[in-house]
């Protein structure tokens, strides 16, 4: 691997959301409110606080520098777990819950400094609840976390310098995630998942994971999943019984749904052209699945074959989007929109279609209309005559390779699998567990759990990632914006594609 490549695809990263302004604003003193509970807050300068953004493969978006600048370190007196000393005078904690039997795990001293995206201080409460918990249970362990809506951009310096927090959730605005990868920032896990267990328990977690969740690049494992979900395309079931519309199945579908959005004075389709990865999972991907060839779509998603992207089939999905924008279906300055933009402009009914994943109910919980009926759909560009398919997207974390508390974090990693700890995650983002547990009691809302039904229905397929294509990424997501302007036409976009991928393995 070019490490002067990466680095300066790093520093490129870092330049071009340096020109990006303030889109949504949560105050610092939001973010530090924990309700009965001491909270210390280290409002002094810190270096690692850069106010520079930068891009990210994920799903989200934020703009505002300045916000979540402080750390937050909170401490409860939480009592999950019980105390005793085994035979050698060392302190163990014995657990109860989890994924099998309870075991005793020895106490961690020193620190931990976790890093985490969050939208709101509300959906950070789940994080906080396991931070405290773990902290009870390690009561010489000093545990800093670092969570908020720029928290990734303002820490990337210290990720590119080698002094990065110990351990990170990758979703949310501002992480490079793969060009991180590329650069060795996370430290391999492959020797420490052979015997590693849930922890407080006998369970070992590779035995306790759903099929499909390991995601590997060039054949390592350098991030672990802590849920998953699927996009898909979003409606309005009460716009649409009112207005008698029908949601879209499939390509034919699509082509015809323009006019009739047209006919109520509305657009068919928006996404946000910024993170041009929504439509590409949402609606695009999802029919290169449907020719069923799980070959071929590993090619093609962890790219392994330049070929892949000029094949038929490719050409075929791609051109079927180039003439659906023809359509007139994707609003107008689309291109232009964040997440947060293109979501309210849905939410205001100035687009019907939207395609997006299971966050979008919790991150615009403040913003839904009282009698609007969010409703996921799994259609996409398939063909009436293919089996509809859907590709789940696997949220990850990582250890640091260069971390200062690599044990503690591989600790935490431990810990993170824990069955309570799944069930507070889970149902704060309405997402679904990676691990073998019965979810059937969870407390979703209504918009999840009818998302949730239709991605696990056993009348739609799925097509796991296997690998990550990488720099391929970038490539793809502008290809997407440029087929819906019409600047290049579907064979245009293969060619591209197919040299992105040539780059990316000649740099592998």
């Amino acid at each position: 691997m070019n490490l002067k490549r990466i680095l300066a695809l790093l520093m490129a990263v870092l330049m071009l959301f340096s020109v990006i302004g303030c889109e949504r604003t949560v105050t610092e003193e939001e973010w530090v409110e924990v309700e009965g509970e001491d909270v210390v807050v280290d409002d002094t300068d810190d270096p690692a606080d850069s106010d520079d953004p930068a891009d990210s493969d994920d799903p989200a978006d934020s703009d505002d520098p300045d916000d979540s600048k402080g750390t937050t370190t909170t401490k409860k007196d939480s009592k999950p777990t019980t105390t005793k000393k085994d035979e050698g005078g060392k302190k163990t904690t014995t657990t109860t819950k989890g994924g099998g039997a309870s075991t005793a795990e020895k106490k961690l001293t020193g620190k931990l400094e976790i890093q985490c995206f969050a939208n709101t201080a509300e959906s950070s409460k789940p994080l906080e609840q396991t931070v405290e918990e773990f902290e009870a249970a390690n009561p010489d362990l000093e545990v800093t976390l670092r969570v908020g809506v720029n928290v990734h951009t303002q820490l990337l310096s210290r990720w590119m310098s080698n002094n990065p927090t110990d351990f990170v959730y990758m979703s949310g605005a501002g992480f490079p995630e793969n060009a991180m990868e590329a650069a060795g920032k996370f430290y391999e896990l492959s020797d420490w998942l052979k015997t590693a267990k849930v922890w407080g328990t006998n369970t070992l977690i590779k035995d306790y994971l759903q099929d499909g969740m390991l995601i590997r690049t060039n054949g390592k494992l350098n991030k672990m999943p802590t849920s998953w979900g699927a996009y898909g395309m979003w409606y309005d079931t009460t716009f649409f019984k009112q207005n008698n519309l029908k949601m879209p199945e499939n390509y034919e579908d699509f082509m015809a749904f323009t006019k009739k959005a047209e006919a109520v004075g509305k657009s068919a389709i928006c996404y946000p052209g910024i993170h041009s990865g929504y439509l590409g999972w949402g609606l695009v991907m999802p029919a290169i699945a449907a020719y069923g060839d799980a070959k071929y779509f590993e090619q093609v998603t962890g790219a392994t074959d330049p070929k892949a992207f000029t094949d038929k089939r490719m050409q075929s999905v791609l051109d079927r989007l180039y003439k659906l924008a023809g359509t007139g279906a994707f609003m107008k300055g689309t291109v232009q929109l964040n997440h947060i933009e293109s979501q309210m402009e849905w939410l205001n009914h100035k687009s019907l279609l939207i395609p997006n994943g299971l966050w979008l109910e919790d991150e615009m919980s403040d913003d839904i209309p009282a009698t609007f009926d969010m409703c996921f759909s799994p259609a996409s560009l398939a063909t009436k005559d293919q089996d509809t398919y859907v590709i789940p997207y696997i949220s990850r974390c990582a250890v640091a390779t260069y971390g200062k508390n690599r044990d503690n974090a591989l600790e935490y990693l431990r810990y993170i699998y824990r069955d309570e700890v799944m069930q507070r995650s889970c149902e704060n983002g309405g997402s679904i567990p990676i691990t073998k547990v019965d979810y059937s009691n969870y407390k979703y809302s209504k918009a999840a759990k009818q998302s949730i039904d239709v991605i696990t229905s056993t009348k739609n397929k799925r097509m796991f990632l296997k690998s990550s294509w990488g720099t391929v990424d970038a490539e793809w997501n502008n290809v997407m914006n440029a087929l819906v302007l019409h600047e290049i036409d579907a064979k245009k976009a293969c060619e591209r594609l197919h040299k992105a991928c040539q780059t990316k393995i000649a740099e592998s």
